[in-house]
Protein backbone atom coordinates (compact mmCIF):
# COMPACT_ATOMS: atom_id res chain seq x y z
CA UNK A 1 0.00 0.00 0.00
CA UNK A 2 1.09 3.49 -0.47
CA UNK A 3 2.68 5.08 2.31
CA UNK A 4 0.27 8.26 2.57
CA UNK A 5 -3.15 6.84 4.30
CA UNK A 6 -5.61 8.75 1.27
CA UNK A 7 -3.50 7.54 -1.38
CA UNK A 8 -3.67 4.09 0.05
CA UNK A 9 -7.20 3.94 0.33
CA UNK A 10 -8.03 6.34 -2.83
CA UNK A 11 -6.07 3.23 -4.60
CA UNK A 12 -7.30 0.33 -2.83
CA UNK A 13 -10.65 1.36 -3.89
CA UNK A 14 -10.16 3.03 -7.84
CA UNK A 15 -7.74 0.57 -9.02
CA UNK A 16 -10.55 -2.22 -8.95
CA UNK A 17 -12.00 -1.64 -12.49
CA UNK A 18 -15.84 -2.30 -11.31
CA UNK A 19 -15.36 0.69 -8.76
CA UNK A 20 -13.66 3.07 -11.21
CA UNK A 21 -16.61 2.53 -13.66
CA UNK A 22 -19.32 3.07 -11.04
CA UNK A 23 -17.10 6.42 -9.70
CA UNK A 24 -16.95 7.49 -13.43
CA UNK A 25 -20.69 7.08 -14.59
CA UNK A 26 -21.89 8.90 -11.65
CA UNK A 27 -19.48 11.78 -12.17
CA UNK A 28 -19.35 12.25 -15.78
CA UNK A 29 -21.97 13.78 -18.28
CA UNK A 30 -24.62 11.44 -19.41
CA UNK A 31 -23.39 12.39 -23.21
CA UNK A 32 -19.56 11.72 -22.28
CA UNK A 33 -20.88 8.32 -20.31
CA UNK A 34 -22.78 7.50 -23.61
CA UNK A 35 -19.42 7.56 -25.76
CA UNK A 36 -16.76 5.63 -23.75
CA UNK A 37 -16.82 1.91 -24.18
CA UNK A 38 -16.88 0.69 -20.84
CA UNK A 39 -15.02 -2.65 -21.04
CA UNK A 40 -11.98 -0.77 -22.56
CA UNK A 41 -11.46 0.71 -19.04
CA UNK A 42 -7.88 0.19 -18.54
CA UNK A 43 -5.44 1.68 -15.74
CA UNK A 44 -2.30 3.47 -17.16
CA UNK A 45 0.43 3.67 -15.28
CA UNK A 46 2.48 6.26 -13.29
CA UNK A 47 1.63 9.36 -11.44
CA UNK A 48 1.50 12.82 -12.78
CA UNK A 49 1.39 14.75 -9.71
CA UNK A 50 4.39 17.11 -8.52
CA UNK A 51 6.28 15.23 -6.10
CA UNK A 52 5.67 18.32 -3.79
CA UNK A 53 2.14 17.75 -3.92
CA UNK A 54 1.77 14.41 -3.10
CA UNK A 55 1.07 15.10 0.37
CA UNK A 56 -2.28 16.58 -0.70
CA UNK A 57 -3.18 14.91 -4.43
CA UNK A 58 -3.27 12.03 -5.48
CA UNK A 59 -4.37 10.85 -9.05
CA UNK A 60 -4.90 7.65 -11.21
CA UNK A 61 -5.00 7.91 -15.15
CA UNK A 62 -7.35 5.39 -16.94
CA UNK A 63 -7.48 4.78 -20.72
CA UNK A 64 -10.60 4.07 -22.77
CA UNK A 65 -12.05 3.73 -26.38
CA UNK A 66 -14.29 6.42 -28.04
CA UNK A 67 -15.93 5.01 -30.99
CA UNK A 68 -12.50 3.03 -31.41
CA UNK A 69 -10.41 6.14 -30.84
CA UNK A 70 -7.93 6.22 -27.85
CA UNK A 71 -9.26 8.37 -24.95
CA UNK A 72 -8.08 9.55 -21.34
CA UNK A 73 -9.82 9.99 -17.96
CA UNK A 74 -7.88 11.64 -15.40
CA UNK A 75 -8.79 11.32 -11.98
CA UNK A 76 -7.18 13.95 -9.32
CA UNK A 77 -8.26 13.26 -5.58
CA UNK A 78 -7.89 16.44 -3.62
CA UNK A 79 -7.19 15.56 0.13
CA UNK A 80 -6.04 18.92 1.61
CA UNK A 81 -8.30 21.33 4.36
CA UNK A 82 -8.75 23.92 2.12
CA UNK A 83 -9.75 24.74 -1.61
CA UNK A 84 -7.04 25.69 -4.21
CA UNK A 85 -7.94 28.26 -6.52
CA UNK A 86 -5.23 27.49 -8.46
CA UNK A 87 -6.49 23.26 -8.95
CA UNK A 88 -7.84 23.93 -12.63
CA UNK A 89 -4.21 25.76 -13.98
CA UNK A 90 -2.81 22.19 -11.99
CA UNK A 91 -4.80 20.23 -13.81
CA UNK A 92 -4.12 21.56 -17.14
CA UNK A 93 0.01 20.93 -16.41
CA UNK A 94 -1.18 17.28 -15.54
CA UNK A 95 -2.49 16.95 -19.06
CA UNK A 96 0.25 18.40 -21.09
CA UNK A 97 2.31 15.86 -19.01
CA UNK A 98 -0.37 12.89 -20.01
CA UNK A 99 -0.17 14.14 -23.83
CA UNK A 100 3.89 14.44 -23.89
CA UNK A 101 4.12 10.78 -22.13
CA UNK A 102 1.95 9.83 -25.17
CA UNK A 103 3.63 11.73 -27.87
CA UNK A 104 6.85 9.55 -26.57
CA UNK A 105 4.60 6.51 -27.17
CA UNK A 106 3.01 6.90 -30.71
CA UNK A 107 6.01 9.08 -32.09
CA UNK A 108 4.06 9.11 -35.76
CA UNK A 109 0.46 10.34 -33.96
CA UNK A 110 -0.39 14.09 -35.69
CA UNK A 111 -3.67 13.66 -33.25
CA UNK A 112 -4.05 13.78 -29.37
CA UNK A 113 -6.42 11.92 -27.12
CA UNK A 114 -8.87 13.51 -25.46
CA UNK A 115 -8.41 13.84 -21.67
CA UNK A 116 -11.58 14.16 -19.16
CA UNK A 117 -10.81 15.78 -15.80
CA UNK A 118 -12.12 14.49 -12.73
CA UNK A 119 -11.97 15.87 -9.16
CA UNK A 120 -12.66 13.59 -6.25
CA UNK A 121 -12.79 16.67 -3.56
CA UNK A 122 -11.89 15.79 0.05
CA UNK A 123 -12.33 19.79 1.13
CA UNK A 124 -13.29 20.36 4.52
CA UNK A 125 -16.69 22.55 4.02
CA UNK A 126 -17.25 21.26 0.50
CA UNK A 127 -15.48 22.38 -2.69
CA UNK A 128 -15.51 26.16 -3.57
CA UNK A 129 -13.17 26.90 -6.11
CA UNK A 130 -14.54 27.36 -9.31
CA UNK A 131 -13.95 24.38 -12.13
CA UNK A 132 -13.25 26.35 -14.86
CA UNK A 133 -10.01 27.45 -15.87
CA UNK A 134 -10.64 30.26 -17.40
CA UNK A 135 -11.57 31.81 -13.54
CA UNK A 136 -7.82 31.99 -12.77
CA UNK A 137 -6.75 34.13 -15.93
CA UNK A 138 -6.77 37.83 -14.38
CA UNK A 139 -9.69 40.01 -16.40
CA UNK A 140 -9.78 43.50 -15.97
CA UNK A 141 -13.30 43.14 -16.59
CA UNK A 142 -15.84 40.83 -17.90
CA UNK A 143 -15.49 42.66 -21.81
CA UNK A 144 -11.67 41.82 -21.71
CA UNK A 145 -12.55 38.03 -20.26
CA UNK A 146 -14.79 37.94 -23.41
CA UNK A 147 -12.51 39.63 -25.76
CA UNK A 148 -9.68 37.16 -24.57
CA UNK A 149 -11.64 34.12 -23.70
CA UNK A 150 -10.72 32.24 -27.44
CA UNK A 151 -6.94 32.58 -26.66
CA UNK A 152 -6.31 30.76 -23.59
CA UNK A 153 -6.80 27.26 -22.46
CA UNK A 154 -10.43 25.95 -21.79
CA UNK A 155 -10.88 23.12 -19.55
CA UNK A 156 -14.05 22.23 -17.05
CA UNK A 157 -13.48 20.08 -13.79
CA UNK A 158 -15.76 17.45 -13.35
CA UNK A 159 -16.16 17.46 -9.55
CA UNK A 160 -17.60 15.16 -6.74
CA UNK A 161 -17.59 17.03 -4.09
CA UNK A 162 -17.88 14.27 -1.14
CA UNK A 163 -18.83 16.83 1.46
CA UNK A 164 -21.94 17.25 -0.97
CA UNK A 165 -22.14 13.40 -1.13
CA UNK A 166 -25.07 12.36 1.33
CA UNK A 167 -25.97 8.91 2.25
CA UNK A 168 -29.13 8.00 -0.05
CA UNK A 169 -27.50 9.29 -2.91
CA UNK A 170 -24.31 7.35 -2.60
CA UNK A 171 -26.61 4.23 -2.50
CA UNK A 172 -27.87 5.11 -5.55
CA UNK A 173 -24.55 5.14 -7.60
CA UNK A 174 -23.78 1.54 -9.47
CA UNK A 175 -20.48 0.20 -7.36
CA UNK A 176 -19.58 -2.27 -5.58
CA UNK A 177 -20.46 -2.34 -1.88
CA UNK A 178 -15.98 -1.65 -1.28
CA UNK A 179 -15.99 1.23 -3.50
CA UNK A 180 -19.15 2.89 -1.09
CA UNK A 181 -17.30 1.86 1.97
CA UNK A 182 -14.24 3.84 0.54
CA UNK A 183 -15.80 6.90 -0.27
CA UNK A 184 -17.85 6.97 2.89
CA UNK A 185 -14.93 6.80 5.01
CA UNK A 186 -13.26 9.88 3.09
CA UNK A 187 -15.92 11.79 3.23
CA UNK A 188 -16.92 11.23 7.12
CA UNK A 189 -13.05 10.21 9.03
CA UNK A 190 -12.11 13.86 9.15
CA UNK A 191 -15.19 14.97 11.13
CA UNK A 192 -15.42 16.21 14.74
CA UNK A 193 -16.80 12.71 16.19
CA UNK A 194 -16.33 9.96 17.74
CA UNK A 195 -14.70 6.68 17.00
CA UNK A 196 -17.98 5.19 17.60
CA UNK A 197 -19.99 7.87 16.33
CA UNK A 198 -18.18 7.14 13.22
CA UNK A 199 -18.52 3.56 12.92
CA UNK A 200 -21.99 3.86 14.08
CA UNK A 201 -22.58 5.58 10.66
CA UNK A 202 -20.12 3.63 8.70
CA UNK A 203 -21.78 0.12 10.29
CA UNK A 204 -23.98 -0.30 7.46
CA UNK A 205 -21.48 0.01 4.81
CA UNK A 206 -19.23 -2.38 6.63
CA UNK A 207 -22.15 -5.06 7.04
CA UNK A 208 -23.18 -5.33 3.22
CA UNK A 209 -19.24 -6.20 2.48
CA UNK A 210 -18.83 -9.24 0.87
CA UNK A 211 -16.85 -11.72 2.62
CA UNK A 212 -14.48 -12.15 -0.08
CA UNK A 213 -10.37 -11.19 0.22
CA UNK A 214 -11.12 -7.83 -1.58
CA UNK A 215 -13.69 -7.22 1.14
CA UNK A 216 -11.97 -7.85 3.91
CA UNK A 217 -9.17 -5.82 2.26
CA UNK A 218 -11.19 -2.78 2.13
CA UNK A 219 -12.07 -3.48 5.49
CA UNK A 220 -8.66 -2.91 6.54
CA UNK A 221 -7.59 -0.41 4.00
CA UNK A 222 -10.27 1.77 6.27
CA UNK A 223 -9.15 0.63 9.35
CA UNK A 224 -5.74 2.06 8.57
CA UNK A 225 -6.51 4.92 7.06
CA UNK A 226 -8.98 6.16 10.16
CA UNK A 227 -6.78 5.13 12.37
CA UNK A 228 -3.86 7.69 10.47
CA UNK A 229 -6.11 10.23 9.53
CA UNK A 230 -7.56 10.05 13.52
CA UNK A 231 -3.71 9.76 15.25
CA UNK A 232 -4.81 6.68 16.63
CA UNK A 233 -1.17 4.54 16.88
CA UNK A 234 -2.70 0.83 18.01
CA UNK A 235 -5.03 -0.51 14.99
CA UNK A 236 -6.86 -2.33 17.68
CA UNK A 237 -8.69 0.15 18.82
CA UNK A 238 -10.00 1.11 15.88
CA UNK A 239 -11.11 -2.87 15.76
CA UNK A 240 -12.60 -2.59 19.22
CA UNK A 241 -14.98 0.38 18.06
CA UNK A 242 -15.96 -1.51 14.57
CA UNK A 243 -16.48 -4.22 16.93
CA UNK A 244 -18.97 -2.67 19.38
CA UNK A 245 -20.92 -0.98 16.46
CA UNK A 246 -21.24 -3.86 14.20
CA UNK A 247 -20.67 -6.80 16.17
CA UNK A 248 -21.63 -9.64 13.61
CA UNK A 249 -18.63 -8.40 11.08
CA UNK A 250 -15.65 -10.55 11.71
CA UNK A 251 -12.29 -9.01 11.52
CA UNK A 252 -9.45 -10.49 10.91
CA UNK A 253 -6.24 -10.38 12.65
CA UNK A 254 -4.90 -6.30 10.98
CA UNK A 255 -1.38 -6.46 9.43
Amino acid sequence: MPANHHDALFKAAFTDLDSARGELRAVLPPAVTALVDWGSLRIEPGSFVDAALRSRLTDLLFSVQLAGRDARIYVLFEHQSTHDPLLAFRVLAYEVRIWEKWRRQHPRANRLPPIVPVVLAQVLGGWRASPELIDVFDFANPAEREALSAHVPQLSLLIDDLAALDEGRLDQRDMPETAKLALDALRLARARSTLDELFGRLARRIELLPDTPIGREMLLAVLHYVASTRGIKELRTVQTAVARSAPQVRIRSCR
